[in-house]
Parts: C-alpha cells; structure tokens; sequence
C-alpha cells in the first residue's frame, strides 16, 4: 500500500490530532488539580526536582494508543490486508499491551513481587508471538528463534522502563524510533503495520515531552514505560521481520548500549540487575556531578540525530560497517558520561 493511503486516511487525521489534544489537556489538567494519591503524585527521587511528580501519566498515553489501535483495526477498512499480510493475529498486540498495562497498574499499586513481574512480562510476549510471522531470522532454529524473540522483546521492555527516570530521555529516545519508520516508509512508498503505530504513537509523545522537558512535570511510571516498551520492541522486531536487521536497533541504539552496558556491570558485580541504584550512564552527570538534565538531553537529542542518520544510511545500503559505525558515538557518549561516576 501506498504511502499516500496513510496522509488521505481521515480516521487516521482526526485520531492524530485528537490524540495530541486530549493527550495535552489531560495531562495539564492532572497537572492543575494536583492528585495527592502516590499513584499519581510521588516524590522525586532527584532534588533538581522540587516537590511532587505527577507520575504514570503513561495511564493517559497507552489509554489513548488502543482506543486508537481499537479504531483503525476496526474501522479503517482500508488497512484490513495490510494487518494480515504480516501477522497472524494481529489483535494480540492490542491484547499484549493492554496485559502489560493491567499488570503495570496492579504492580504500582500493590507492589508486584520483581521474579512474579518478570515472569508476567515473559509469559505475555510469549503469548503475543503471533503478531509476527515466523521465520523472522533465518539462521536460527525455530525454538531458538522464538526463545530469543521473547527475550529480546523483555530486553527492549525493561530498558524503555529503565530510561524513563530523566527529563525528556525516554520521549527523545521513543520519537527518533517512531521518525525513522515514518521515513523508512515514505523512502519505500509502503505502509507497514509499524507505520500506522509511529504515527499513533507520535501524536501521544509530542504532547507528553511537552510536559516531559527539564524541568519535567510528569514522567510516564511503568503504566506507561513497559507497554511503550513492548511497543517499541514490536517495531524493532518487525523490522527485522521485514529485512532491515539492524536498523531497529540503529535507531534505538542508545538506550540499549547504556542499559545493558550497567546490567552487566551489576551483575559481574554481584548486584541484581533490578536492583535501583540509579546507575545508568545517562544519570551520571545529574545524580553524581548534579548537573542539569538539560546537560544530558541535549547530548541525547545529538545521539539521537545522529542514530536517525546512521539508520536511514543502513536502510539505503543494508551495509553492516554502517551498522557497526554507528556503536562508535554510542560508545563515546557512554564514555563521556562514564567520567561523572570517577
């Protein structure tokens, strides 16, 4: 189909545009009547931010994603093949990331045990499988293929949970994702059920990084960050599935190297990767060295350019040099970050 079908959508111009206002006034009005129950309202964690958060403002985003996913699925008739001819059943993934929202809420207010959590979230991937269809990597054994899906979509949803504790990260990180497919697919005149959920989800992370920006007044909380996560792993894997191999993980490049970088330190350290301690790379200037997050988020926003462009050059040439450069201004950034924790 046709990248033109997606801009004469009607359904998908009215939901754009009311997603970016209802997302906007929602939270603003959150913001204003100052909800003191600690679902909504919690301490920061960080002095730079005085007083109160309102947090899980995620409950507003992923509730406005499957209304919209609901919506299109149902009504933008027009879209019915383009669901199919990539999924078995492609209404799992409104399923999987309504459970994950459920089990988020349940967890926030009742305190899941952290083994119980991730044994949750293994268990709802590993339901979710027929959004995809298999074979999706070649060169893998199908049991080995599906164990690695499952995991790697675990990975990719406790690292968006993980990047969500920094003014803007979390959105900045989320929006170059959600900007290379939109590019990808008017590069390649096609429309990709991951087309139709960057821009659902563009129109429910502009409003958010609004109220996100240092000084954050909101952050998502893990209503929001664990099912965006495993959104942000259905596209990464999904474009795989459709041969761009590694051009998911260009785009989202940072977050994985930093994440992942700290867990294995954890671990060789004896700690346990769950473990809150605040370490992450990006922290180090604002939690160590108390610099302002803005010092962080502009060197994000820089990466993240700079990952939009390693991933558009990887999509024009599906060369791997590209894909292995583009490690080298991750590596750097952790580099210089890594000096704040000396």
């Amino acid at each position: 189909m046709e990248f033109s079908n997606l801009l004469n959508s009607k359904i998908l111009s009215y939901l754009f545009f009311f997603n970016i206002l209802v997302c906007f006034t929602f939270i603003f009005f959150f913001l204003k009547i100052k909800i003191k129950h600690s679902f909504f309202s919690k301490t920061s964690e960080h002095s730079y931010h005085k007083g109160k958060i309102f947090n899980n403002s995620g409950v507003i985003i992923v509730s406005l994603f499957i209304f919209s996913m609901v919506v299109v699925y149902l009504y933008e008739k027009s879209f019915d093949n383009l669901f199919s001819v990539f999924s078995s059943r492609y209404y799992l993934l409104i399923l999987s990331v309504s459970l994950l929202f459920l089990v988020s809420i349940i967890d926030d207010l009742f305190k899941i045990n952290p083994t119980i959590r991730l044994v949750l979230q293994i268990t709802i991937c590993y339901l979710s499988l027929p959004i995809f269809k298999f074979p999706i990597i070649d060169l893998l054994p199908e049991k080995l293929e599906l164990l690695f899906i499952v995991y790697f979509f675990v990975l990719i949803i406790n690292t968006n949970n993980f990047i969500d504790g920094s003014d803007g990260v979390m959105g900045i990180c989320s929006l170059v994702l959600y900007t290379g497919v939109l590019i990808i697919s008017y590069l390649n005149n096609e429309i990709y059920p991951i087309t139709l959920i960057s821009l659902i989800m563009l129109s429910l992370i502009i409003p958010f990084l609004f109220f996100n920006w240092p000084k954050a007044k909101t952050f998502l909380g893990d209503t929001g960050s664990i099912p965006v996560g495993f959104i942000n792993g259905y596209i990464i894997i999904f474009l795989i599935q459709i041969d761009y191999y590694f051009l998911g993980i260009i785009l989202f490049l940072y977050p994985l190297v930093d994440v992942n970088l700290t867990l294995i330190r954890k671990t060789l350290s004896g700690i346990p990767p769950w473990a809150r301690l605040f370490d992450y790379y990006f922290l180090a200037p604002t939690y160590i060295a108390g610099k302002d997050h803005s010092y962080v988020l502009l060197r994000i926003i820089l990466i993240g350019i700079t990952n939009l462009f390693f991933g558009i050059v990887y999509f024009s040439t599906s060369n791997l040099i590209i894909a292995l450069a583009s490690l080298v201004p991750n590596f750097y950034l952790i580099y210089l970050f890594n000096k704040f924790r000396k």
